[in-house]
């Protein structure tokens, strides 16, 4: 039997990914009539409470505030601050300004061109997770729609808070419906609070960065990790199941935050893809049981790495080695990548028998699970046996269900269900352990 407890590990990454956790929020307040003076020092009120539950002294929040009715009133940005104390100081100063009108679009319009650059604290380009929360009282007398769209275009996700009558603004300003929040007025608006910390709290672990220049945002998931794939690719992989693994990995690697700098920065995903075993392994032992076609810190970004994979990376057809390959998987890709992440995943793609090597691949993943990887495997194609079936779950990572896939045909890996996975396994991993 092949045990070891993966509990200690677990809490060491927790604690390491506290730390190293980073935000950027802009809160954009209305300050027209349609609040009053009022309701505005309530909804002061609600932002405090908002940063008391979100900011911690191991966390890098940045916070900025500006008040809008007609134009805009900036209060501080986002690298004026840098503790809790003087960002809630900052906030009581704050005075209402009143307006007969206002102009919601003009104002999400200057929150990008002005908060959200580098000058003023935004860490956009190094995949800090960017959010604005629009408090508003009433309909835009411009267009707010197209410039939250256009906001949420550049990578930032748009929330819309509001009390009373007002749903259908709210929709129109907010990324998606879970990003919207309606009391029944503005002196209960602190009740949102615990409605929105959750969504909000998810978005802040780092995990999700939607960046597209298409009218309907792609979300990446900005998670610290390493993944290699590892490719069986003997005579057992049809050349259309080969395709089709490659077109799944970068299914996955497109819903990831790609590391810019992956030899020094501790900070988002690195992906490497790995083949097994060269016919000069597989014929008589000599030589590497893998063949590296990308490393862990070879490509900067996820669109250089497709473009590697699917048109550089030929299948070498060579023999089966599983077990080996696992081992130097381990030894020459992720021990060799400097600044290691905490969170190490090795995905496996098999479509030959392991059967055989049954007690060697047991032991083997035992002991790198131990060593706090995380083992997804996908059984390919219609060769495999329920031993091989029964062998690589057993394989895998707790929970088997979750961590161990049959994809018999090549429809499976287009399946909405497979699809789903293998876009939200990196948060999963991140978020879960």
């Amino acid at each position: 039997v092949h045990q070891c407890s993966s509990e200690r590990k677990t809490q060491e990454n927790r604690q390491v990914w506290r730390k190293d956790t980073q935000q950027n929020i802009v809160f954009l307040v209305d300050g027209s009539i349609n609040l009053g003076r009022s309701n505005f020092e309530a909804v002061m009120q609600f932002i405090n409470s908002m940063i008391d539950n979100l900011y911690d002294d191991e966390s890098s929040l940045q916070i900025s505030l500006a008040q809008y009715a007609a134009d805009v009133t900036d209060a501080f940005f986002l690298n004026t601050y840098d503790n809790k104390e003087n960002i809630v100081t900052a906030i009581e100063q704050v005075q209402y300004r009143g307006g007969p009108r206002i102009n919601t679009g003009a104002a999400i319009r200057h929150i990008q061109n002005v908060h959200f650059t580098k000058e003023r604290g935004s860490r956009m380009d190094q995949g800090v997770p960017q959010i604005l929360m629009v408090v508003t009282g009433g309909a835009s007398a411009d267009d707010s729609r197209t410039a939250s769209l256009a906001l949420q275009r550049k990578g930032i996700r748009v929330y819309a808070v509001g009390a009373g009558n007002i749903q259908t603004e709210l929709e129109g300003i907010a990324s998606e419906s879970t990003t919207v929040a309606r009391s029944s007025n503005f002196q209960a608006i602190s009740d949102l609070v615990e409605l929105l910390m959750p969504a909000l709290t998810e978005e802040l672990k780092g995990q999700k960065l939607c960046v597209t220049e298409s009218l309907t945002p792609r979300c990446k998931y900005n998670v610290d990790i390493d993944i290699a794939f590892l490719i069986d690719s003997s005579e057992s992989t049809y050349r259309s199941f080969f395709t089709s693994i490659k077109q799944y990995i970068a299914h996955i690697v497109e819903h990831l935050y790609i590391s810019s700098d992956p030899t020094s920065s501790v900070h988002h995903a690195r992906v490497s893809v790995v083949q097994h075993a060269p016919y000069s392994y597989s014929q008589n032992k000599t030589g590497s049981p893998i063949h590296v076609d990308i490393g862990l810190t070879e490509q900067h970004s996820a669109q250089t790495f497709v473009k590697v994979l699917l048109e550089k990376t030929q299948q070498l057809e060579g023999g089966l080695a599983l077990a080996t390959a696992i081992e130097s998987t381990v030894e020459q890709v992720f021990e060799k990548a400097p600044v290691p992440r905490d969170r190490k995943v090795l995905m496996l793609f098999v479509t030959g028998s392991v059967a055989e090597e049954k007690e060697q691949l047991l032991r083997i993943a035992t002991e790198i699970k131990c060593r706090g990887f995380f083992l997804v495997i996908f059984a390919v194609g219609q060769t495999l046996t329920a031993r091989d079936f029964h062998v690589l779950s057993l394989m895998a990572s707790e929970p088997s269900d979750v961590f161990f896939k049959q994809l018999d045909t090549l429809s499976a890996f287009y399946s909405k269900r497979i699809q789903e996975f293998g876009q939200f396994l990196p948060k999963y991993i991140s978020s879960k352990f």
